[in-house]
């Protein structure tokens, strides 16, 4: 019987990318700034774009290449992949006008569903969402919405039946759900209608955006710091 490790299954999985990963030993990423998070290596190995170029390159063979090739070939062309993809990350962080990032930093970001509502600021670690992650086996969240497309406002209803589609796709994906809303604390615009969304990938919350047409998310790790993730400019909400 075939060795699982000489099989197509294998070279189109996960685990093979995680391997190329670890073997290349790309997994450390510079430190974050408190108020804007750049994905890891880890965060985006899922993310549809690298497994298209994963499947894309496996396709040209009839039969899976020796190991060896896959290892040293593939593997280059996985790292190359995701170290584009960081950087289109990272300049789309960078162009993000100075009045809208200064609009995102002052949001208070209010979760609403919880027994206990409680308010995520960029920066600031939240002793309420520790208290969520103590209770998750992942232990991560976004906070995201489908309203305003770009940060271009549109009508009420729109807004709405975005947020329905958005809600049912987060049901989908099974994650813990909070209703929340992003608002300007002084009230210069209407609150937007959003979710805390707990036990979410990164990967997942990045092809959400896109779909959304999103220019930015909230991104919490492990340390419960809720930071920005700006996907406006990534292509891929498949």
């Amino acid at each position: 019987m075939p060795d699982y490790k000489d099989s197509w299954d294998y070279y189109l999985s996960a685990e093979y990318i995680r391997e190329q990963l670890r073997l290349q030993s790309e997994y450390s990423a510079s430190p974050n700034p408190e108020s804007i998070y750049i994905p890891t290596r880890n965060d985006v190995f899922m993310h549809p774009t690298i497994r298209a170029v994963q499947a894309d390159y496996l396709s040209r063979f009839d039969t899976p290449p020796h190991p060896s090739r896959v290892q040293h070939v593939v593997g280059a062309i996985l790292s190359g992949a995701i170290s584009t993809f960081l950087n289109e990350l990272e300049l789309a962080a960078e162009a993000l006008p100075a009045t809208l990032l200064s609009a995102y930093l002052a949001t208070e970001y209010r979760v609403l569903g919880n027994e206990e509502p409680f308010v995520l600021r960029i920066g600031e670690q939240s002793p309420d969402l520790l208290a969520l992650f103590e209770q998750q086996p992942v232990k991560s969240a976004c906070f995201l919405t489908a309203c305003n497309s770009y940060s271009e406002t549109v009508s009420a209803q729109q807004n709405s039946e975005r947020q329905s589609q958005l809600q049912a796709e987060l049901e989908e994906l099974g994650p813990l759900l909070y209703l929340g809303e992003g608002a300007d604390p002084n009230g210069k615009w209407p609150a937007e209608p959003s979710f805390l969304v707990v036990g979410i990938k990164c990967h997942q919350a990045m092809v959400l955006a896109v779909r959304f047409e999103q220019t930015a998310i909230v991104w919490m790790e492990s340390d419960a710091v809720p930071r920005l993730l700006i996907t406006k400019g990534l292509l891929s909400g498949a």
